[in-house]
C-alpha cells in the first residue's frame, strides 16, 4: 500500500486552486511558528523543500526519502521525525481519502455556518471564530502576547470593517498578531538593554 507525505492545513498556507503553480507562499509568521522555532537547520530546509514539492504534487508527496532527496537536491536522505512530531506533516496511506484535496480548514467567518454550535470553538466572536488547535497554535506562535484581549479587540475592531476584510479575518488577524509579537520581543529586547541605575 502506497504511503504520502501531507502538510497539516496545506489549505490555510496556500490559495491557489491550480497545481504546481510557479510560487508558493510564506508567511511571515513561519518564522515564529513552533515548526520553525523548534526545528534544526536542517528540518528548516527539509520544511520548504516540503512545501515546494506539496505544491507540485497537490500536497501528496511519496513517502520516498531517496525521492525527497533527489527532488529537492538534498546531501542525504531526510529524517521526517522532526517535522511529523511538531505536526508540520503526516504520513497517510493511498486508501486514506488521500486523492480527495483538502478542504481549506480555515474556521467560518460572520454569517457563515449558523448553525453549528459555538461550543465547537475555542474563541468565539462576531467574526473571529478559532477552533482549538488554531487557538493552540496562536498561543505558540504569539507566547508574548495577551491573546484573548487582542483576540478581542481584533474582533471588535473587524465588526465595523468592510464585507470582503471580515472575510479574510483569518490571514489578516494572523499578520497582525505576528507585527504584535515582534513589537513584544523588540520591547523586551530594549527593556534587557537598559542600565541599572
Amino acid at each position: 500500500m502506497s504511503q504520502f507525505i501531507r502538510i497539516v492545513n496545506w489549505a490555510k498556507m496556500q490559495h491557489y486552486k491550480d497545481r504546481s503553480p510557479p510560487w508558493i507562499k510564506l508567511h511571515r509568521e513561519l518564522l515564529t511558528s513552533e515548526t520553525w522555532v523548534s526545528s534544526s537547520n536542517d528540518d528548516r530546509v527539509l520544511a520548504i523543500a516540503i512545501m515546494m514539492l506539496a505544491a507540485d504534487t497537490d500536497n501528496l508527496i511519496p513517502a520516498n526519502p531517496r525521492f525527497i532527496q533527489r527532488r529537492a537536491y538534498l546531501d542525504s536522505p531526510p529524517d521526517l521525525a522532526g517535522l511529523i512530531a511538531l505536526n508540520f506533516i503526516e504520513i497517510i496511506e493511498e486508501n486514506a481519502d488521500a486523492s480527495k484535496p483538502q478542504a481549506d480548514a480555515r474556521p467560518e467567518t460572520e454569517g457563515e455556518g449558523e448553525t453549528e454550535e459555538k461550543d465547537n470553538y475555542a474563541f468565539s466572536g462576531r467574526v473571529i471564530r478559532l477552533k482549538p488547535a488554531d487557538l493552540k497554535r496562536w498561543s505558540a506562535s504569539y507566547h508574548s502576547l495577551d491573546l484573548p484581549a487582542l483576540l478581542q479587540s481584533r474582533d471588535d475592531w473587524l465588526v465595523n470593517r468592510p464585507e470582503p476584510e471580515r472575510k479574510r479575518w483569518f490571514n489578516s488577524t494572523s499578520n497582525w498578531l505576528a507585527a504584535k509579537q515582534s513589537e513584544a520581543k523588540a520591547g523586551e529586547r530594549r527593556g534587557m538593554e537598559m542600565p541599572i541605575a
